[in-house]
């Protein structure tokens, strides 16, 4: 061949694509990013085999030689590989390399540095960081940026080297951040989760975020959704959002986590595992513990069936699940896991995990009652913690407030102090004064103040104590189910009713004033949040938040319908309930979330007394905590309060706080007393000394009974079972005839509320239905309405008919109601109901009612049915709306069938009701429902609240048939003949049916006519 013919060859295979110089160099840049592009996806054995493929294919003489070293190392060490036999081959080729090339000896400290930290020796990984300083001056701008990585790699393994791993890591990302390549975006992803790490161990947790959220966009960009990058970013971004109180945020991100790990990995894998145990830190951390033991047990299940985990991963989970057991109660299985936790970081050199470890076996050693054993282990998590991060780190607060605990419970109030004063002024450098985790400090200190009778600091710290916690509940309403938002109310400190009973203590006015406004903003925030929040979407008329306002109204129906049927498992109503809380949550989506800035807002305690009548006096009745300050935390629990106060108000008078009593106690004795109240044959001598008990403690401490007051009374607790009305007189009879007038208002700014703006009745009277014929004999089944429904059908109302007749006459006659709609016997469907009830304000509702309730009995003839119920059922709260509600024509319940003709409470909360002056719902247990502390009674007479009625008239037993018509009768001709305000209108109405009763020699027990309360408006 010519030479010509050669050149014309080689020319002729240049164009047509074989690589030059350049073109392989691109070629070899493009394989370079598929090694990172497969590492940051998550690929490990993609990673692993192109590294590979490299290093055997670019020899020592090839430029580009120490960038495929670098390759295999970032592979190597990112799947703990150094050590087996792949790393001794890198090992060796790197030796070679660096015996020949300049690069290949800063190639050879980066490798030694990397190697011990696989090896956990972090010390000795920091030694050679240091020392390498020397060797980065004769590097390259890429070989600088590795080396200082890895710099900052190694210093964040060694305690007391934060600092220099900031200032490391940053000058690294400084070269990383002007070049666009999966290369570069690899390094620049690990460096911001890197400094983020650095800011959130120094208590900087807003600035941690950041950095996360730059580390978490750039591994979605560069990497994808569902990347191993951003799967460890995102994992350690939701624990900086938890650690802000930003909960909402973090259940989001760890969830969406936990998808992305199962699409990536499958379900069996160990990022599946750690994205499980993150999910349970977030329930957690919210108190929804159920679920929270769902993830971590299936986590923990998962590792023990995975090979080759590492036992830092297996200590993490471990630590993590015993949380979550502590709190439980389950303190032995929690040490349990601890100690496992302990075995599984020994040898770690760095004492960030031991810190925390031993910190939570305190907190159980204290929940045991073993306060000099929490001791211990506190002050070894100190010292550890001291050790890793120095004196001033806010990640002391933790052993710090364990600390502050025991002294507590050892009455050393002098120690306790010291301890939480440091806790404070540590977690003050990185966090505002009303953070979450400031609580339990400022709480502990309020207690070690009043521990040494200084009264007045106690009462400062209190006081800020509870104004951060109400903040956070506003917030966390927003973001999370009416279920949630309950359990995690419960996870507070008592700081609202410590700020009472030392308001108590004070006794001066303005003190007085504090304590009732944070009350207030306390009392049912969650139903006052969601009613703001349900107006206001109500307004907005958008289509699109119609939908899901109707998926969140069938969500609720189905909830309804399954809690009816007899044949539907536990799991089943678990999904069901969660589908509520799905279709709440996108509801709120939708309408925006921020709608209720005016959650925190109370009236004024002026405003209150302008509002009252002159003979008018209010009764708000709140918890206080026991005159013990080493007992509230006692066993290392944040206990519930002990006590119960009363704030008072007249018109013409400054308010006044004083103790009525133990709430068990007193609790105790409204039971015994309701349980009489609600049986017509119980002995009438006792219930007027039981009566005389309650009365003492409940009403005489603010008025005789003798007297003639208007009084306005907020329950709390079991109080919202009393009637008022029934409590005897001072030497016969009962209050209600002593000229007191009584109205229940749900909160205190219920006083408030103004005449209605409407100018004529619009009526609805409606109920009477057609029932199914009872089948004879039969038991009930569990969860299956009892009694009248206990056969799959209900019982006749005989006085139903005539007591909506009556009412229809008597509103007729008088001229009162411009239209009046009855619906009665077949016509009085569900359907036909809720289709009347927009266009009326005022409504009567004669029907059976159901509720979840401790009764169960066939005694009387009565409008109500209760559900039997399983002990699991009885510990309910939240959702429980689905338990309680109306009966209407053709109603049946069948294990075949969903139930037909039941209006759940559940279903009732998601109406509109705003128009609504009055309702009143004439049947059995319709005030009734789980009570929740702060929150009231849930069922029938929550949902109305939230649909935005304004008056309501419901019952706390199992009415008698025929008294109840006579009572209605009586009622509505006193509210809408003669014009009365509401609880005038009820005064007379009892008093009428209580003379007639007797002036035909009929029994005047309060069964028959005092299970009426009213509630809401007044005027």
């Amino acid at each position: 061949m010519s030479r010509g013919w050669a050149g014309w060859l080689l020319a002729a295979l240049l164009l047509a694509g074989l690589p030059s110089t350049q073109a392989f160099a691109a070629s070899l840049n493009a394989r370079l990013d598929d090694v990172y592009r497969a590492v940051g996806e998550g690929d490990p054995a993609a990673a692993q085999s192109r590294s590979a493929a490299l290093l055997d294919q670019i020899n020592d003489s090839n430029s580009q030689r120490g960038a495929v070293l670098q390759a295999r190392l970032d592979v190597l060490y990112e799947y703990v590989k150094l050590s087996a036999a792949e790393g001794q081959i890198l090992h060796e080729a790197v030796q070679k390399f660096a015996q020949n090339n300049t690069r290949g000896r800063g190639l050879l400290v980066r490798l030694k540095i990397l190697e011990s930290l696989e090896r956990k020796d972090a010390q000795a990984a920091s030694d050679l960081a240091q020392a390498a300083a020397t060797v980065a001056l004769h590097q390259s701008a890429d070989e600088q940026a590795e080396l200082h990585y890895a710099q900052a790699q190694a210093a964040a393994e060694v305690n007391g080297q934060l600092d220099f791993v900031r200032t490391s890591a940053r000058l690294s990302l400084k070269y990383w951040q002007n070049l666009a390549s999966p290369r570069a975006h690899w390094h620049e992803a690990q460096i911001y989760a890197l400094i983020g790490l650095v800011y959130s161990h120094t208590g900087s947790k807003s600035d941690a975020l950041a950095q996360y959220e730059l580390s978490s966009n750039l591994a979605i960009k560069s990497f994808g959704a569902d990347s191993q990058l951003r799967i460890s970013c995102d994992i350690q971004r939701a624990g900086v959002l938890a650690d802000l109180g930003r909960y909402g945020e973090a259940v989001v991100i760890r969830e969406a986590v936990l998808l992305a790990a199962q699409h990536h990995y499958g379900d069996h894998s160990v990022d599946v595992a750690k994205a499980e145990g993150m999910v349970g830190a977030s329930f957690q951390e919210i108190g929804d513990y159920a679920a929270a033991h769902d993830h971590y047990a299936h986590a923990e299940a998962l590792l023990a069936s995975l090979p080759d985990v590492s036992l830092h991963q297996r200590g993490v989970l471990a630590v993590n699940y015993g949380n979550l057991l502590q709190e439980m109660g389950e303190e032995t299985a929690a040490l349990e896991h601890y100690r496992q936790a302990l075995a599984a970081f020994d040898g770690e050199k760095n004492t960030h995990a031991p810190a925390v470890v031993l910190a939570n076996m305190g907190n159980t050693e204290f929940r045991l009652g073993h306060y000099e054993d929490a001791i211990v282990d506190f002050q070894r998590a100190l010292l550890l913690r001291e050790q890793a991060d120095g004196k001033d780190s806010p990640g002391l607060v933790y052993a710090l407030e364990g600390l502050g605990d025991a002294a507590l419970a050892l009455k050393r109030y002098a120690e306790a102090e010291a301890y939480f004063r440091r806790g404070l002024l540590v977690r003050g450098r990185a966090l505002p004064v009303n953070h979450p985790t400031t609580a339990p400090l400022s709480f502990g200190l309020a207690l070690a103040f009043w521990g040494q009778g200084k009264i007045d600091d106690a009462f400062h710290y209190a006081r800020l104590t509870a104004e951060g916690q109400q903040a956070l509940q506003a917030s966390f309403v927003t973001d999370f189910s009416e279920r949630q938002s309950v359990a995690y109310r419960d996870l507070l400190v008592p700081s609202t009713a410590l700020t009472v009973s030392l308001a108590a203590k004070r006794g001066d006015g303005e003190s007085i004033a504090t304590a009732w406004h944070l009350v207030m903003v306390e009392r049912g925030l969650l139903a006052r949040s969601q009613a703001l929040r349900l107006a206001a979407a109500r307004s907005l008329h958008d289509p699109a938040l119609g939908k899901k306002w109707s998926a969140w109204q069938n969500a609720n129906t189905a909830l309804a319908q399954a809690w009816l049927q007899t044949n539907v498992s536990s799991e089943q109503l678990a999904l069901l309930r969660q589908q509520v809380e799905t279709a709440e949550h996108d509801l709120w989506d939708k309408a925006g979330r921020h709608v209720v800035p005016d959650v925190n807002v109370t009236p004024a305690i002026a405003d209150l007394a302008r509002a009252l009548p002159a003979d008018g006096l209010l009764i708000a009745f709140t918890e206080g905590v026991a005159d013990a300050p080493a007992r509230i935390l006692v066993a290392g629990n944040k206990s519930a309060p002990e006590d119960w106060y009363a704030f008072s108000l007249a018109s013409n008078a400054p308010p006044q706080l004083r103790r009525i009593g133990v709430i068990d106690a007193i609790s105790a004795q409204v039971r015994a007393w309701y349980g009489e109240l609600r049986n017509p044959h119980s002995d009438l001598a006792q219930l007027r000394r039981s009566g005389l008990t309650l009365r003492e403690q409940l009403v005489d401490p603010f008025v005789s009974a003798d007297q003639k007051r208007s009084l306005f009374v907020v329950p709390e607790g079991e109080l919202f079972r009393v009637s008022f009305a029934a409590l005897p007189g001072n030497t016969s009879g009962y209050l209600i005839e002593s000229g007191v007038r009584l109205h229940t208002l749900v909160h205190e700014s219920d006083l408030l509320l103004p005449v209605s703006a409407n100018t004529s009745a619009t009526t609805l009277l409606a109920g009477a239905p057609d029932f199914l014929t009872l089948a004879a004999n039969g038991e009930p089944s569990n969860r299956q309405l009892c009694v009248r429904a206990s056969q799959q059908g209900f019982a006749a109302i005989p006085n139903a008919a005539r007591e909506l007749d009556n009412l229809k006459s008597l509103l007729s006659a008088s001229g009162s109601a411009s239209r009046i709609t009855l619906i009665e016997g077949a016509a009085a469907t569900k359907e036909n109901v809720l289709a009347a009830l927009p266009s009326a304000n005022v409504i009567h509702l004669a029907t059976h009612g159901f509720s979840l309730d401790e009764s169960c009995s066939d005694d009387a003839p009565a409008r109500g049915v209760t559900l039997a119920h399983s002990v699991e059922d009885a510990a309910i709260t939240a959702n429980s709306s689905a338990l309680s509600g109306l009966a209407f024509t053709g109603a049946k319940i069948s294990e075949q069938q969903s139930p037909i003709g039941v209006l759940s409470a559940g279903e009732l909360g998601t109406l509109d009701l705003s128009h609504v002056d009055w309702i009143a719902l004439s049947a059995c247990d319709s005030g009734l429902g789980p009570i929740s502390r702060n929150e009231g009674v849930f069922g029938m007479r929550r949902a109305l609240r939230l649909a935005g009625a304004r008056t309501v008239v419901m019952s706390l037993w199992q009415v008698d048939d025929a008294s109840t018509a006579d009572l209605m009768q009586a009622l509505y001709r006193a509210r809408f003949v003669e014009h009365h305000d509401v609880p005038t209108a009820m005064a007379n109405a009892m008093q009428s049916v209580l003379t007639a009763r007797r002036a035909a020699g009929q029994s005047d027990h309060p069964y028959y006519w005092a299970a009426f309360i009213d509630e809401g408006g007044w005027r």
